[in-house]
């Protein structure tokens, strides 16, 4: 039996861990040689240029190619939609002086107004009714006026001649006032 390639028990010589490790580093490299020979970048010239290859003696050492575009100006990221709510710094509660139907609103919430600016217009249309019917009062009551002051001049002559006794004369002047 040779001594060196086999034990007294017939089994072979142990190895130590430095011996595997070298192996294994030994293989790692020429994987990685591997990889690297067929996935290294040539560096070849673009297309359209004419030349000899690559400098450096053809191995894909080198500088490597560079492609010109234009810039153009956008933007870097989409608008982000957020939820959420929003409180004025001042807020102010508007009354009106008047009631009635609003038939023009002229601002906004949230614009901006100051003092003396006209907000809405309301609608005229029973003011002016209202109005109409006033002045139709007023008209019938100066009509009732003239008749009353007549009918004062006709019983003063009737007074002055005795005709009619002065409860009569008080009334027609109280009616007249009225």
């Amino acid at each position: 039996m040779d001594s060196q390639n086999s034990t007294s028990s017939g089994r072979a010589p142990i190895r130590s861990p430095i011996v595997y490790a070298l192996y294994g580093a030994a293989t790692c490299l020429v994987v990685v040689g591997a990889v690297a020979f067929f996935f290294w970048p040539t560096g070849g010239a673009p297309a359209g240029a004419t030349g000899a290859g690559p400098p450096g003696g053809g191995f894909g050492f080198g500088p490597s190619p560079v492609e010109v575009a234009t810039a153009v100006e956008t933007m870097a990221a989409e608008p982000v939609r957020v939820v959420g709510q929003v409180a004025p710094v001042r807020q102010a509660v508007v009354a009106g002086e008047v009631e009635g139907r609003v038939a023009e609103l002229l601002v906004d919430e949230g614009d901006t107004v100051r003092a003396g600016d006209v907000l809405l217009r309301l609608d005229s249309t029973t003011a002016e009714l209202d109005l109409d019917a006033s002045r139709a009062q007023r008209a019938e009551a100066q009509a009732r006026l003239v008749r009353f002051e007549s009918e004062v001049r006709r019983i003063t002559d009737l007074r002055e001649r005795g005709a009619i006794s002065e409860r009569e004369f008080e009334q027609a002047i109280a009616d007249r006032d009225a």
